[in-house]
């Protein structure tokens, strides 16, 4: 963030990485290192990266008016705090608990269904074929048929 008019930025765009971010104590950016012309108009004047870019990359000309600071904005005073997984390991871990309750919970559905089957007759779940009347497997779908219509739910 610069210090000067409070706009962030990313740190690959103004070709900073994060260890220098962190010993500099203020920064200010291209814009604020420029001085305004007589009606607040400042222009980027740091260099820009331009990674693989053939063709130079310039900033648009910015008011002072139009700054997060002039507009009433204030920085955070609290830390960042970093979200999500820090690497692929806790990605397949993530993963790997998530399918593991999905299972889990297909599971007690099944039994369930099974339970009312057996309790209930299976009359229940029987379906009209071309051939007449037919038993279903407890399956997925008599499953999703038994919960939409309400068999399934734990209340």
């Amino acid at each position: 963030m610069c210090d000067e008019c409070h706009e962030w930025y990313h740190f690959k765009c103004v070709g900073m990485d994060e260890e220098a971010a962190a010993g500099d104590d203020a920064w200010q950016c291209g814009y604020c290192m420029d001085e305004a012309d007589e009606d607040g108009n400042r222009s980027w004047k740091l260099d820009i990266p331009q990674g693989k870019r053939k063709k130079k990359r310039t900033a648009p000309d910015r008011n002072d008016d139009e700054t997060p600071k002039a507009l009433g904005f204030e920085p955070e005073k609290r830390a960042k705090v970093k979200v999500g997984p820090k690497d692929w390991n806790e990605i397949k871990l993530i993963t790997a608990e998530g399918g593991k309750k999905i299972n889990m919970e297909e599971e007690r559905k099944k039994k369930k269904a099974e339970k009312l089957v057996k309790e209930l007759g299976h009359h229940i779940v029987d379906e009209m074929t071309s051939a007449g009347l037919a038993l279903r497997n407890v399956d997925g779908p008599l499953i999703d048929d038994l919960e939409e219509l309400g068999f399934l739910d734990d209340a």
